[in-house]
């Protein structure tokens, strides 16, 4: 399963920073220490994100008044968590 494809345009956000577009969701990657520019996480550690969520998550928008980085990340991760769950419960990954 193209977990890109299945991401576009069929599920709300599930990162849900201030600012949450209701709207289409392309799948956002974690960068981690092992990815550099331009290179992306697997599509696993991925989570659904509308372009205000995911140009937050990526330093592309204005950071929300009142959050720190840290708290960005943090609802990234639990987007992503949020994600797996749905792909889990939907089967469309086993887990």
């Amino acid at each position: 399963m193209n977990l890109r494809k299945h991401a576009q345009n069929r599920y709300q956000c599930q990162i849900r920073l201030p600012g949450c577009e209701v709207g289409p969701t392309c799948l956002a990657h974690l960068r981690t220490v092992e990815t550099g520019m331009g290179q992306k996480e697997i599509d696993i550690l991925g989570a659904w994100a509308c372009p205000s969520c995911h140009n937050i998550v990526d330093g592309r928008g204005l950071q929300p008044e009142g959050y720190s980085r840290q708290d960005i990340l943090f609802a990234f991760y639990e987007g992503i968590f949020r994600t797996q769950k749905i792909l889990v419960q939907d089967k469309i990954v086993k887990w």
